[in-house]
């Protein structure tokens, strides 16, 4: 075999491989390394992204569901609000006769001497007149507002009904309250049953509807 120096050629391939073996697995190493790395930090960024989709579409969720709730308070305060100042847009009512314009004095001055006491005075109006207006519609009672106020035993302030003017606020409750009226049972449910016909200071009747003030409102 030819000899090339000290070695033959198959001796010199070997040493050259045994100069370049070292180089060449410590690249291989790093190289695995490299992309060992490189794998991690695409699998933490992959992760971070699936992450990141994750908290978006679960704060779009909460998004949509703060708003879903947002208008269901909104609209339960409204509706809260309406039934505890129920408010109408026909206050000025027309009499038709002088029989009819003092009967919405006398109702204004009931309103007056039972609730200018109280805290919310409007609010009390509203709940007494309907009171009287279940009255009326009740076959209990007399067919009109002055004879259910004159009705003998129900209403003690009507010794008092002419020492003091009622207020607009109280006009005008009545007025609405007339109106309402005219259209028959059923108009003021918005306001309190039709089957409350009680508002004293104690309860009676077949059981406690609400409270404003001091005035308790009961069931027949």
């Amino acid at each position: 075999m030819k000899k090339y120096g000290k070695y033959t050629k198959k001796e010199e391939i070997a040493n050259r491989l045994r100069i370049y073996k070292k180089p060449v697995i410590y690249t291989v190493i790093i190289m695995l390394v490299i992309l060992s790395v490189a794998t991690i930090f695409l699998m933490i960024d992959k992760q971070k992204k699936e992450q990141k989709e994750i908290e978006e579409r679960q704060a779009a969720v909460r998004l949509v569901l703060m708003e879903a709730l947002a208008k269901e308070v909104e609209a339960e305060q409204q509706y809260i609000e309406e039934v505890n100042h129920p408010t109408y847009v026909h206050y000025e009512y027309k009499p038709k006769s002088d029989e009819h314009y003092e009967e919405l004095d006398l109702f204004a001055r009931v309103l007056h001497c039972e609730n200018s006491n109280e805290v919310d005075g409007e609010m009390a109006c509203w709940k007494t007149g309907s009171v009287i207006v279940n009255r009326v519609w009740s076959s209990k009672y007399p067919n009109t507002v002055t004879d259910v106020v004159y009705d003998p035993g129900q209403y003690d302030c009507i010794e008092f009904l002419y020492r003091e003017e009622p207020t607009d606020i109280e006009y005008e409750v009545a007025a609405a309250l007339m109106e309402l009226m005219e259209e028959g049972p059923g108009s003021i449910n918005k306001i309190i049953p039709e089957n409350v016909l009680y508002a004293a200071e104690f309860r009676q009747g077949s059981g406690f509807y609400d409270q404003e003030g001091r005035t308790i409102y009961c069931y027949e």
